[in-house]
């Protein structure tokens, strides 16, 4: 059975606010996994619907949904974008808008997967910009499969807040404890 959650809800290093149903690992790794690596984006809506009921139980400010960006390679391996998928089942599911253009990769990370805090701080530095003016001003709830140490989040909400918009939460399907 899927481990819920039963922590207050827990911050990123940097941080940011985590809204995430599950500790990722078990039944919920292997639905991410062939969610991502498995072709299987009809996946999205059912992964996003506890992400959904948590979002709409955490007294949102009115906000916008933003995907982390994937790199074209991997868009063109997987199909799609699973962070943006998420997006917009979690906009489907809860009323609130999903911009899936609205940052964009500027430099390309090696795959995350096994790397330490230290080097995925480091492969994301600086690789994200803001792709819209829509932007500005608005408060954001930044959309993931899966946090682990927060470095990708934590990129992503620097060029969000670099042209002044609010980050005001991470959801996600899980988080690694």
């Amino acid at each position: 059975m899927a481990r819920l959650s039963q922590k207050p809800i827990p911050h990123t290093e940097q941080g940011y606010r985590v809204i995430s149903p599950f500790v990722y690992g078990g039944p919920v790794a292997n639905a991410v996994h062939r969610f991502k690596y498995s072709n299987r984006p009809e996946l999205a809506r059912a992964l996003a619907a506890p992400v959904a009921e948590r979002l709409l139980l955490a007294n949102l400010p009115k906000c916008v949904l933003v995907p982390v960006p994937s790199t074209p390679e991997r868009i063109v391996e997987r199909g799609y974008n699973q962070s943006a998928l998420l997006s917009a089942a979690l906009g489907s599911l809860t009323g609130f808008l999903s911009l899936p253009l609205a940052l964009r990769r500027v430099h390309f990370a090696p795959h995350q997967v096994g790397a330490d805090k230290v080097h995925r701080m480091q492969h994301v530095a600086g690789a994200f910009a803001v792709n819209t003016p829509r932007i500005e001003g608005k408060t954001v709830v930044l959309v993931d499969d899966v946090i682990t140490t927060g470095a990708t989040s934590a990129a992503c909400a620097s060029a969000l807040e670099g042209v002044g918009a609010k980050v005001f939460a991470i959801a996600a399907i899980a988080r690694v404890p």
